[in-house]
């Protein structure tokens, strides 16, 4: 058995009158002539010795649409000739409630198929002070809720109760309203739904999800006031594990449309799916491709917004690290493509991410990612160099042991001896080559074979190799690091990371101390710094002109600095500005397709 929580919504049309009209019994909403609707309402509620309630199916409604009353005494009358609220010897008034009984007749009728049982009926009231003031207050339909939640306790067979009262379980099912609207409370605040009153409701459904009393929630949501039905809809499928939706005829209308319940899942409506695009389109405008891909991925099962979405998630792919999903590659656009080069020097994807980071001003990202820049970019010039002295070798960097191999290939086989008895690629090679200049540093990063790093080589390559420890952490290696890596621009931006350590003018001050970007980064992976110290690290960066000054320019940030433009067209990557400008433009322009 699942038990089955039945949420319904109350508006001013819900309840509506029996009249007896020419062609016989007809229902109609109510139209008060003379003084407000919630006088009407609020007579329903004083005087229930004046009233009968129908539950049965509603007749047909009333040809000529509506029936004005009128008070009259203690009691109420009609004011169309023919026509008579009173279709009884009881005097009574006679109220039906047609959206609620179809919702109760496929309710009924779904639970005798599926196992379903009402261990719950609560229905979304709105009760305020009636010297609130407003139009609002004066047609506001008091007794909706009330009356609601007493014709389905009576049909369900469930205990009618106060709202303060609602307690479910499955051995005693209840039905009660609950005022979400109250007091003074305003619908609107500043233009839009009150954030106090979404919170009850949040509140209320959160509270009811976590009693552990029902399985399933049931909603018929065809009335109450259409602005907040959606958002209801939406917070019951945020808290509870199944929903199902109770879609009911129009009573006004009198259309023919059986009533259906069917299962509310998360697709999102036309109108819905634009504005998600635009907040998307925002989000990539700010250069905040992760945000854009998470909310990209709220439509991931529609096909016919596959394509914005592919593009979107992959531009996210490519600057978080992750592998581009192999059965969409073929999808990605042209504007994506050069960043997709499997040769592409390390410290481009790393000056993106900075830009990325900087746009979105996302300071403890940029920290990271501009020291990576530095370090994947010695990582690249230096194997390029040493590629250039050894034209005919294998040079590959190893990123986590921070060693260079480099295997020549001469012939011969596989060569595990001693470390000492071993050959390695001799010094005066590089002297050979016109580099006398550098040959004391270069000397210094020679490093003995050992043994246990040594597997066996292919019969093609001779053990003619050597592992070079890349030294960037001390302050020694700046002559070998101008000349070897043959690029001033890094050795003067690098050294604005890593200034002498008695040079306070080219370090960041924090506080009372003085650090060096490096140690940042540090503070950053092993606690939390404040938005504070965060505001201070941006301002000093720009300061030690690490950064520029803040800009939302796509490209203007990071990539337009020249220093950072003559690293990476060294690294082979000219116009990063253009190809970066050329991503976000594409990713813009196909949301917008």
């Amino acid at each position: 058995m699942k038990r089955v929580l039945l949420l319904v919504a109350g508006g001013r049309t819900d309840i509506q009158l029996l009249v007896d009209a020419p062609l016989g019994l007809r229902r109609t909403p109510v139209n008060v002539q003379g003084t407000s609707l919630r006088e009407f309402h609020q007579f329903l509620l004083s005087e229930s010795q004046q009233w009968a309630l129908d539950v049965d199916a509603p007749p047909p409604p009333l040809e000529s649409g509506s029936v004005w009353i009128t008070r009259s005494g203690s009691g109420w009358q009609s004011s169309h000739t023919g026509v008579s609220p009173f279709h009884d010897e009881s005097n009574k008034l006679n109220l039906c409630t047609p959206k609620l009984s179809s919702a109760l007749d496929v309710f009924l009728l779904h639970s005798e198929l599926q196992d379903w049982k009402a261990v719950g009926v609560l229905v979304l009231n709105t009760h305020r002070d009636a010297n609130s003031g407003g139009r609002e207050t004066e047609q506001e339909p008091v007794a909706t809720g009330p009356i609601l939640a007493l014709a389905a306790a009576h049909v369900l067979g469930v205990e009618l109760v106060e709202s303060g009262a609602f307690q479910p379980t499955s051995e005693t099912p209840q039905s009660a309203c609950f005022n979400y609207l109250s007091g003074r409370d305003a619908l609107f605040f500043n233009g839009r739904l009150n954030p106090v009153v979404l919170g009850r409701l949040d509140v209320f459904l959160k509270t009811l999800a976590t009693s552990g009393q029902f399985d399933a929630v049931a909603t018929a949501m065809d009335g109450g006031i259409h602005q907040l039905n959606d958002y209801i809809v939406a917070l019951a499928q945020l808290h509870f594990a199944e929903v199902y939706e109770i879609r009911t005829p129009d009573p006004v209308s009198g259309t023919t449309v059986p009533a259906t319940i069917v299962y509310s899942s998360m697709e999102l409506p036309p109108a819905t799916l634009l504005r998600l695009r635009k907040m998307v389109l925002g989000l990539v405008q700010r250069q905040d491709f992760y945000g854009a891909s998470v909310m990209a991925d709220s439509v991931a099962d529609l096909p016919d917004e596959s394509g914005w979405r592919h593009a979107v998630k992959a531009v996210n792919a490519l600057l978080s690290g992750l592998p581009q999903d192999t059965s969409i590659i073929h999808q990605n656009p042209d504007f994506i493509h050069f960043w997709l080069d499997q040769h592409l020097p390390r410290c481009a994807i790393q000056a993106l991410r900075v830009e990325s980071a900087l746009a979105r001003h996302a300071i403890a990202d940029a920290v990271l990612f501009t020291l990576s820049f530095i370090e994947s970019a010695q990582r690249d010039l230096l194997e390029l160099r040493l590629r250039q002295y050894f034209p005919d070798a294998r040079v590959r960097i190893n990123d986590l042991t921070r060693h260079i191999e480099i295997a020549e290939k001469n012939g011969g086989g596989c060569l595990r001896k001693p470390a000492a008895k071993r050959d390695p690629v001799s010094r005066n090679k590089i002297v050979e080559n016109g580099y006398h200049s550098i040959q004391a540093e270069f000397s210094s990063l020679i490093q003995p074979l050992a043994p246990s790093q040594e597997p066996c080589l292919k019969k093609s390559e001779n053990r003619k190799s050597i592992q070079l420890e890349i030294m960037t952490q001390t302050k020694h290696d700046a002559r070998w690091r101008d000349e070897f890596i043959g690029n001033e621009h890094l050795s003067t931006y690098f050294s604005r990371l890593n200034p002498a350590y008695n040079d306070n003018n080219k370090r960041v001050t924090l506080g009372h101390r003085f650090v060096s970007p490096k140690d940042i980064r540090n503070m950053l992976a092993h606690s939390n710094l404040s938005p504070a110290d965060l505001g201070q690290i941006h301002l000093e960066f720009i300061r030690l002109g690490i950064w520029p000054e803040a800009t939302r320019e796509a490209g203007s940030c990071f990539l337009a600095q020249p220093e950072v433009q003559a690293i990476l067209a060294r690294c082979g990557i000219e116009s990063a500005v253009q190809h970066y400008q050329k991503l976000v433009n594409g990713l813009i322009s196909i949301i917008l397709a």
